[in-house]
């Protein structure tokens, strides 16, 4: 369900890991200051989506305008990495070699993802002189047609999600029809006084809204109530 708006969705589900889960590593500087989620958003990954939009790329996170406001419509943004990391309530200073900086300088010099030293940091539990030294993994690469690209770089390319070119690597698929082989679409299907469409032609039919009655059928409301029958 959630393949379509994979990086929004990851964002959403961060948000409310950061906020509610008192096992996460960032909980002491979100839902340990009181941060919480607005209810609507909570209620359904749809009701955020709807309002925040997909997310651009990976170069963009969720970022709170007031760092002290909870996540809200009124309070949230996609921000770019830097944007992000320069309005951070706290904008970690590191000294290495004698030379401090910020956690964004060092990343601009040692050209390092932002996301990935912060996501060491917050996710992970690296300090943040480990999460700046510590080597980074090389991103798999493949060849194909004479070009030699990242996963992800293929999956942009070629509009195949990364998960997908992933597990096809791992069954031992030809390169070739890893990376031209269509995602495969799932259509689900719903039958109601013994007629069958899929949920988007009933939603047309019945001019309800798709992401309101998918979230109420994961939700596990009975067919009839959430298409407002009967």
């Amino acid at each position: 369900m959630y393949k379509t708006h994979y990086l929004a969705y990851r964002s959403y589900a961060s948000m409310l890991e950061r906020c509610y889960n008192k096992q996460d590593i960032g909980y002491q500087n979100y839902g340990g200051r009181g941060i919480k989620v607005c209810d609507i958003w909570k209620e359904s990954f749809f009701n955020f989506l709807e309002d925040m939009g997909e997310r651009p790329s990976t170069d963009y996170s969720l970022d709170r305008m007031d760092n002290d406001g909870n996540y809200d419509p009124s309070n949230c943004k996609w921000s770019t990495i830097e944007e992000q990391a320069n309005n951070r309530r706290n904008n970690i200073i590191v000294t290495i070699d004698g030379v401090t900086k910020s956690i964004t300088q060092w990343c601009d010099e040692l050209n390092l993802n932002r996301f990935t030293i912060y996501g060491r940091i917050s996710k992970h539990g690296f300090t943040p002189e480990e999460a700046l030294t510590t080597p980074i993994k090389q991103e798999q690469t493949i060849e194909f047609d004479g070009v030699t690209r990242t996963i992800i770089e293929w999956s942009k390319v070629t509009g195949i999600a990364v998960v997908a070119i992933r597990k096809r690597l791992h069954n031992n698929w030809p390169i070739e029809q890893v990376l031209t082989t269509p995602n495969k679409k799932r259509v689900r299907y719903i039958e109601i006084d013994g007629i069958s469409k899929t949920l988007k032609e009933w939603c047309e039919q019945l001019k309800l809204n798709v992401h309101t009655v998918k979230g109420r059928l994961r939700r596990g409301m009975e067919v009839e109530k959430a298409f407002e029958l009967g």
